[in-house]
Formats: structure tokens, sequence, C-alpha cells
């Protein structure tokens, strides 16, 4: 989740690169990772249901050091069946917590 939350953060021309690198040209994949990335933009988070490893949920928030402009992402991660009933509240604190570390930034 933390890496995809930065992608989807990205000056768009890094991003495809990054892509097309990763996904060596998989048409399929790569329009389904863009409008994957996208749908992180517009909620403010990325969520991973045993992406890397089974049985982990994650939810990852971009932090900006500027506007627009991400410095990394905090991630919190947790064995899927504890945080399944508590998604909706770990997202939010996941995404608060990283306004709060974005605006102590932008002050530097």
């Amino acid at each position: 989740a933390s890496a995809k939350a930065v992608l989807a953060h990205l000056p768009q021309a890094m991003a495809e690169n990054i892509v097309e690198r990763q996904l060596h040209g998989k048409d399929d994949d790569i329009a389904r990772l863009h409008g994957e990335l996208a749908a992180i933009r517009s909620q403010g988070y990325a969520v991973s249901e045993g992406e890397v490893d089974w049985g982990v949920w994650g939810v990852s928030a971009p932090v900006f050091y500027k506007p627009g402009q991400a410095a990394g992402a905090i991630t919190l991660m947790a064995p899927a069946i504890r945080a399944e009933e508590r998604q909706r509240e770990l997202i939010a604190a996941t995404v608060q917590a990283a306004a709060t570390i974005s605006e102590r930034l932008a002050l530097f």
C-alpha cells in the first residue's frame, strides 16, 4: 500500500516511467494500475488486502512536504482478521496522522 500511495502522487511522467518498467508493457495491468492510482489520489489513501503477505491488511496515506509533492507515506498494517471490523476507523486514523505530519513538514 505504501508504494502505491507514493506512486499515485509522483509527477505523472515519473510515475508512468516506473509503472512501465515494473510491468514491462503488460497493457492490461498498466491500465488497471493507472485506474487504481487515480482512485488512490481521489480518496487520499491506498489499501492492501493480502497483496504482499497473505492475511495481512494495510492502509497507507501519503505524507507531503509541499502541496502535491509526496515525501513518503505512513502505513498501518494488521492481521486482516483483526482489522476487518475496524477498517474505517484505521483508515481515518492513518489519513489523519499523515495530514498532521504533512502540516508539520510544511513548516520547514
